[in-house]
């Protein structure tokens, strides 16, 4: 499963049960994501989505904005989601975005 003929990743299967309900149990664990954030989450694949919650539970307390770390995580998952589709290598995120706006 989520794979296409070739043996690669096929990135417009939809996600599995057991991914869409780990998705929505690390999402329970941050009640004071805001409504922004949770869009951001979203409009990622439930794999990024899934990494991004999972890297923000491992750091902690480390994060004073939970909110705005979720948007800049997303925004730069979607940059690279981007990037791999037009065949372009990995940039650098930029350091001046600090909105929250995901857009495709």
């Amino acid at each position: 499963t989520g794979s296409a003929a070739g043996g690669k990743p096929d990135i417009d299967a939809p996600a599995n049960p057991e991914e869409l309900m780990e998705l929505q149990v690390r999402i329970a664990r941050f009640p004071q994501l805001d409504s922004k954030a949770l869009v951001a989450l979203n409009a990622l694949e439930t794999k990024d989505a899934l990494k991004a919650l999972k890297e923000l539970e491992a750091k902690g307390g480390g994060i004073r904005n939970p909110s705005a770390w979720i948007c800049r995580t997303a925004q730069n998952l979607k940059d690279k989601q981007k990037e791999r589709s037009r065949g372009l290598p990995p940039q650098p995120p930029p350091q001046d975005d600090v909105g929250c706006d995901v857009v495709d």
